[in-house]
Parts: structure tokens; C-alpha cells; sequence
């Protein structure tokens, strides 16, 4: 089996190139960590195998259109709206 021939039988699969899979594996458990808040940015990128903490925070940003910091704040806000919704 080639190269080429299993990129076609994966985005035959699963609609999407290896990389393209492999960064929305990335980006899900960066995004679980950031908001778990347990970890740094540094620690997270360093978990994640980045070169640096600057890179992460690219490459976070351009996916989401947020930094890992603004990204926290912002589903911080929302998870405490969504708590007053429910009348917790």
C-alpha cells in the first residue's frame, strides 16, 4: 500500500486528509486542556509536541479564531451564563 493510495482510502473513510484528522485530534485535546485550566499555555504546548508556547498559540488561533487565553475567557463566560439559564 502507497502513500497515495492509503490518503485516498482515508479521505475516501473519512472525508478529510490524515493531517487535517490529525490537527482536529490536536485541536480537541488542546481545547479540553485549556479549559480544564490545569496546565499553561508552555505546559500545554509542550504536551502537545510544539517547539514553543508562540507556535501553540498560532496555530490554536488560527483554527479558532481565538488565543487559547481568549478562548478560556470566552467559554468561561458562556458556562456561567449557561448556569444562570438553569438556575444554578
Amino acid at each position: 500500500l502507497s502513500r497515495v493510495q492509503l490518503d485516498r482510502i482515508f479521505r475516501k473513510q473519512l472525508g478529510m486528509s490524515p493531517k487535517e484528522y490529525l490537527n482536529r485530534c490536536i485541536l480537541l485535546r488542546a481545547k479540553d486542556e485549556v479549559l480544564a485550566n490545569r496546565l499553561t499555555c508552555s505546559e500545554i504546548s509542550e504536551m502537545l509536541g510544539f517547539c514553543s508556547q508562540s507556535h501553540f498559540t498560532r496555530w490554536f488561533q488560527k483554527l479558532t479564531h481565538n488565543t487559547p487565553k481568549a478562548f478560556r475567557r470566552i467559554n468561561l463566560v458562556l458556562d456561567e451564563a449557561n448556569d444562570v439559564d438553569q438556575g444554578h
